[in-house]
């Protein structure tokens, strides 16, 4: 096995080894915050994003906006089950 194969193989093990770490070793308030924070932060720019590409849209048509809100769900709904 080259040596590029084993150092990644030695990272993945210490990543993962961390991570056990963490979740049976950090307090339970701050590890949920620790991982909530990135998946908050990911949310509202998503949100945002939706609220500027909803008000530009409204600018075409009430049929446009209601198209964007069609996609939007069918979108969110396959990012679900994709996950």
């Amino acid at each position: 096995m080259p040596n590029s194969d084993r150092r990644k193989m030695k990272n993945k093990q210490k990543v993962s080894s961390d991570k056990f770490t963490m979740m049976t070793q950090m307090p339970v308030n701050k590890l949920i915050c620790k991982m909530a924070v990135p998946t908050i932060i990911t949310m509202l720019v998503s949100a945002v994003y939706n609220m500027a590409d909803t008000y530009f849209v409204g600018k075409i048509g009430t049929s446009a906006t209601g198209a964007v809100g069609v996609v939007f769900r069918a979108n969110k709904t396959a990012a679900k089950t994709a996950a």
